[in-house]
């Protein structure tokens, strides 16, 4: 009988641990402010000391932004809408850009050369993380270390 009852307390916790709200949110929820006079970045999620964790990025079609460097960890964009043209290089050269489509992930090494963005097709939107040091799976740790 013991069981029996604590079986269903157990399930009743579960149902309601189950019927908890989620929250949901569109880029379009949050406040955004013009970066480099080109894009608009809006931040999701902030560290201890205020500064920006995860972010929204959006940038309108015919315009190019240099991603900005970060002392710590890789920053690592997710294309949500493009598809987006990244160089690498201290000069924009059209010619050296790799064409991203939606869903692609970009890891920028903190602090090393120089990268840009560039909206060809049409209007962009990425959403960016910084990730601390050696945190990634296999697939992408593999391609850093070489």
């Amino acid at each position: 009988m013991k069981k029996i009852v604590l079986s269903a307390l157990l399930m009743l916790g579960l149902h309601s641990a189950a019927m908890a709200e989620t929250y949901t949110f569109t880029p379009d929820d949050f406040t955004y402010i013009t970066v480099h006079d080109v894009a608009k970045i809006a931040p999701v999620v902030m560290d201890e000391t205020g500064k920006p964790k995860t972010v929204f990025l959006k940038i309108p079609k015919g315009n190019i932004l240099p991603p900005p460097g970060v002392e710590k960890g890789y920053p690592v964009f997710t294309v949500i809408s493009g598809p987006v043209f990244w160089g690498d290089g201290d000069v924009v050269d059209p010619a050296k850009e790799k064409r991203l489509p939606a869903g692609s992930v970009i890891v920028v090494p903190p602090m090393k050369g120089h990268h840009w963005v560039a909206a060809r097709e049409g209007d962009i939107l990425m959403q960016g993380v910084v990730v601390p040091d050696k945190t990634f799976v296999p697939v992408i740790a593999n391609k850093i270390a070489n």
